[in-house]
């Protein structure tokens, strides 16, 4: 029977019924908007710095061997993509350096942020120089490099492939495709999704296992991940307020006038006997119906929305949020029995005898 009730009335103030639940569904629409962006911006910032490069490096502990098996077993687990670098002191025209023996692809994948001058090293007879190892050595893409090990009377010859600007040591290392004969010390770069949680995580397994690896994460671009999401938490925080304000402030002038259009119809219910609680519940059902209508057509069209950002943003897809669709429920919900909770203020305090004369 109420709902009978509520469907006619709404039925028949349909303008300000429309008006009403455009209102409600665009608030429930940037609540579901600001929601999926506070979940997904975080995971797929994460993913799209994993294509920037490394996030991490590793490293011995102390002077006891390192167990580099049980590392890359845990990096395996915890989805860490890892290049492993053998480091090694050679001589180069008198001038000590050092040489770095890495695997070409993931080296790339790690470090796709080097400027390389010419191309990176492909071959295990193709070698990268850092920029001040070239600038002192005179050498440039093209060129033979001879590298005397210390503890070997032969050398080894690499052709120049390119010539690499990093900004850190590495532009005082030269970096060849494959494997060393001896090493000297062992390192690693990794991209460990998730941020700085998950790279506290890795280190306790490593921990756990008693690999003898310390991992230390590269500041610099977890601080700038760290930085971007409060920032972007903040905006959607702030403007989640502003839209709940503002759409407070429009349905509850809609519930108004819709109250004094329909006054004499509160009054002539008040004259045949209905109580104020009957009529406060009336109105606060009709609040809550457009409301649920309005959470679930903006549900809808605040993931499309999301999923348009994401796609435009992060070049990738995103699934619907149930809590999202909870939060705009929440939000559209709220503000319609406030607003209607205003509006029933106003229609107690109408006077049946007066109202049904028009005054």
């Amino acid at each position: 029977m109420l709902a009978t009730m509520v469907v006619r009335s709404l039925l028949n103030n349909a303008r300000i019924s429309a008006w009403t639940l455009v209102t409600l569904a665009t608030c429930a629409a940037l609540v579901t908007l600001f929601a999926t962006a506070a979940f997904e911006v975080g995971r797929k910032m994460s993913a799209a710095l994993r294509q920037v490069g490394a996030n991490a490096v590793a490293y011995p502990t102390t002077t006891a061997q390192a167990d580099w098996t049980a590392f890359t077993n845990i990096a395996t687990v915890q989805g860490a993509a890892v290049a492993q670098l053998s480091v090694r002191v050679g001589m180069v025209k008198g001038n000590p350096v050092a040489v770095v023996a890495a695997e070409p692809e993931m080296l790339r994948r790690l470090t796709p942020y080097w400027a390389v001058t010419g191309r990176r090293a492909e071959t295990t007879r193709e070698c990268v120089l850092g920029r001040r190892v070239a600038a002192v050595l005179d050498l440039k893409p093209g060129r033979l490099v001879s590298v005397e090990w210390p503890d070997q009377s032969q050398s080894s010859e690499f052709t120049v492939a390119g010539v690499v600007e990093t900004g850190d040591e590495d532009d005082d290392r030269i970096f060849v495709a494959g494997s060393l004969e001896r090493v000297e010390f062992r390192y690693a770069l990794l991209s460990v999704p998730g941020g700085e949680e998950q790279i506290g995580q890795f280190a306790q397994a490593l921990a756990a296992a008693n690999a003898n690896v310390e991992l230390k994460p590269l500041r610099q671009i977890l601080s700038g991940e760290q930085h971007v999401l409060k920032k972007v938490n903040l905006l959607c925080l702030v403007s989640l307020w502003t839209v709940l304000v503002l759409t407070a402030l429009g349905v509850s002038a809609s519930m108004l006038a819709r109250v004094v259009e329909r006054r004499k119809e509160f009054a002539l219910l008040q004259a045949l006997g209905a109580k104020r609680r009957s009529v406060v519940g009336f109105l606060l059902a009709e609040s809550a119906t457009l409301g649920l209508v309005a959470a679930v057509l903006g549900f809808g069209v605040g993931t499309a929305l999301a999923a348009l950002v994401s796609q435009q943003i992060f070049h990738a897809a995103i699934t619907p949020h149930g809590v999202a669709g909870l939060a705009s429920l929440a939000a559209t919900t709220l503000v319609a029995l406030l607003s209607g909770g205003i509006a029933c203020v106003r229609a107690l305090r109408f006077q049946p005898a007066p109202a049904l004369r028009g005054e």
